[in-house]
């Protein structure tokens, strides 16, 4: 009888253990996706960041701003971004590709900054920033396939 109680009591531990194992793993892995989703959202909820300081940039070529001072603000902008697309390596390893086109268009696109200073010369500038914006598109499609919307 002593046996029998002994295995009943161990069973029951054992058993309390899987479960409570089970129950642990499934909330770690429901944080993890809300973690990812609210990522996901919190980078995808704006327009991109670069847009209004893209804005400036062509008001001070236009209306002859202060151009030093916009390309340095839009660099900056530029920079952040990369900072923040490359950050999302870590939680999104599947969405990488798209990170990197992402990247690549806002290093292409900070090189054209010093060449465009006048309506003349914003060819290039204007075709990278398309291809930003586009890429930016392509990654949030990826990002939120990613984190399961």
């Amino acid at each position: 009888m002593i046996l029998e109680i002994r295995s009943a009591l161990i069973s029951a531990i054992v058993g309390g253990l899987v479960a409570y194992g089970f129950q642990a793993y499934g909330e770690s892995q429901t944080l993890k996706k809300t973690a990812r989703l609210e990522t996901v959202l919190e980078y995808t909820k704006a327009e991109s960041p670069i847009t209004p300081f893209a804005t400036k940039y062509i008001a001070a070529i236009i209306g002859n701003g202060d151009l030093k001072a916009a390309q340095l603000e839009l660099r900056g902008k530029v920079a952040d971004e990369m900072e923040r697309a490359e950050k999302l390596k870590t939680l999104f390893a599947v969405a990488t590709p798209d990170i990197e086109h992402y990247v690549t268009a806002l290093s292409m696109f900070s090189d054209s900054i010093d060449h465009a200073t006048d309506a003349t010369k914003m060819r290039t500038w204007t075709e990278r920033f398309g291809r930003v914006v586009d890429t930016r598109m392509a990654l949030e499609k990826s990002l939120l396939a990613a984190a399961g919307v």
